[in-house]
C-alpha cells in the first residue's frame, strides 16, 4: 500500500497527464473537460481495479472488432460467389460479361457500405442499450453534442 505523499505524487502526475491530453484535443472537446473532472479521472485512475476494467473491455473490444471483421468477410465472400455465378451466366458473351460486371460493382459498392453502416450501427446501439450511462443526460450530450 503507498502512502498518502506517494498517492499524492501519483495524483498529480496523472493530472498533469490528462491536461496534456486534454490540450492535445479540437479546442471544441477541450471545453467540455473541465479541471474537476480531469482530477476526478486521475483520482479514479489511482485505483488498480479501474485499469482491470479497462483491460477487460479491451479484451472485449478485440472479440467483437474481430466478430465485425468476420462478418465483413463473410458479406464479401458472398458477393465473390454471386460475381462467380454472373460470370458463370454470361459464358463467352463479352459485352454482357461487361455489362452485367458493371452492373454487379455498382450494386456491391453501395450494398457493402450499407452493410458496414449496419454494422455500426447496431454495434453502437447495442452499446447504448447496454450503457447503464446512457440515461444520464450530461453523458448523452457529451456523446451528442446540441447543434445550435
Amino acid at each position: 500500500m503507498d502512502t498518502p505523499e506517494i498517492l499524492q505524487k501519483k495524483l498529480y502526475f496523472l493530472l498533469e497527464q490528462l491536461q496534456n491530453m486534454a490540450r492535445d484535443l479540437p479546442p471544441k472537446y477541450q471545453m467540455r473537460l473541465p479541471y474537476e473532472l480531469l482530477s476526478s479521472l486521475a483520482n479514479c485512475l489511482l485505483n488498480d481495479t479501474v485499469f482491470e476494467i479497462v483491460k477487460g473491455l479491451l479484451e472485449i473490444q478485440h472479440v467483437t472488432e474481430q466478430h465485425l471483421y468476420q462478418q465483413r468477410l463473410q458479406f464479401l465472400n458472398s458477393k465473390k460467389m454471386e460475381e462467380h455465378e454472373i460470370l458463370t451466366l454470361c459464358g463467352t458473351n463479352s459485352e454482357k460479361k461487361v455489362e452485367e460486371l458493371r452492373k454487379f460493382m455498382i450494386r456491391q459498392k453501395e450494398e457493402l457500405k450499407q452493410f458496414d453502416m449496419g454494422l455500426i450501427h447496431n454495434s453502437v446501439n447495442r452499446w447504448l442499450i447496454n450503457s447503464k450511462y446512457w440515461n444520464k443526460q450530461e453523458f448523452r450530450d457529451f456523446l451528442l453534442p446540441k447543434t445550435h
